[in-house]
């Protein structure tokens, strides 16, 4: 191992120690885009709500402008916010040690193969975006090289990452629909049904500007959980005007809790909590009655 990838591993030992005890099945990915700007401290203010809000994860976004190809947000001020929010090694630090902080862990969508290998350094798990499900070299390189990944499907046919239910001990399907914000109808959770009889290994990335998403998604047993995050819609970032604040995240997190304990299989029998009534109360006004009517 290199010395980098160690201190990297450490950490993680260290996070996963800290982590909410108690906490159910699903998993809950605070997605903070670029919703701060590379402001820091607004960063770290975001991290802290979020794990305050019962997330698991405070997700990023990883690229280098340099590797930008031309297009239209050459023109339309796109660019100047991915040179806001480009994350150096520096800031990348940073935000683990955010996450590390707040008893949360650290996550990062990539789109480039190149991307990957700093990433490594700060965690075992990687998500991949929608529109990249289709690039094979990035999606097989993170596949080798992560515990777990957590495949978007957004803006991508079923043909582009079908192919990945195979590996079915690192990839996550997360079914998503690629529009900001994505409105009720055009949802398609059936999709994510289909990902459910696929593998067992599925959840929702959701673009909705409210909660019920995440709420249908769990009732239908997704696993993990992403939302758009922020603490303040009215930051300048176009994202944020969509993203969900603390209370929801808090709101989701409670729903999902719940859910997860009502799912537990108890078998079909009379529960042992059951006992007291089934002996105590049972024919209990059946006095007077022939005794082989009773227990």
């Amino acid at each position: 191992f290199h010395i980098i990838e160690i201190v990297g591993i450490c950490r993680q030992y260290w996070c996963n120690s800290r982590l909410q005890k108690g906490r159910t099945m699903t998993k809950i990915i605070a997605e903070l885009s670029m919703n701060f700007l590379g402001d820091m401290g607004l960063a770290k203010e975001m991290v802290q709500a979020a794990a305050e809000s019962g997330a698991d994860y405070a997700k990023v976004q990883t690229w280098e402008v340099g590797r930008l190809v031309p297009g239209k947000w050459d023109t339309d001020g796109r660019k100047e916010d991915y040179i806001k929010s480009e994350l150096s090694n520096k800031k990348c630090v940073q935000l683990v040690r955010f996450c590390e902080d707040a008893g949360i862990k650290f996550l990062s969508s990539c789109f480039s193969e190149l991307d990957l290998y700093p990433l490594r350094q700060y965690s075992n798990e990687v998500k991949i975006p929608g529109p990249e499900s289709s690039n094979v070299p990035l999606v097989e390189k993170s596949i080798e090289m992560f515990d777990t990944v957590y495949l978007s499907t957004g803006a991508s046919n079923l043909d582009e990452f079908a192919r990945y239910v195979k590996f079915v001990g690192n990839v996550y399907l997360m079914h998503c629909v690629s529009c900001y914000p994505c409105p009720d109808e055009y949802v398609n959770m059936p999709r994510m049904l289909l990902f459910k009889e696929m593998t067992d290994k599925f959840g929702y990335s959701g673009h909705s500007d409210d909660i019920w998403d995440a709420i249908l998604a769990i009732s239908h047993g997704a696993k993990v959980i992403e939302k758009h995050f922020t603490t303040d819609r009215n930051l300048p970032f176009k994202d944020n005007k969509f993203s969900i604040l603390p209370e929801d995240l808090a709101a989701i997190r409670k729903y999902a809790d719940v859910h997860d304990k009502m799912m537990i299989d108890r078998g079909h029998d009379c529960q042992e909590i059951e006992m007291p009534v089934r002996t105590e109360y049972a024919r209990r006004w059946c006095g007077g009655i022939n005794e082989k009517l009773r227990f």
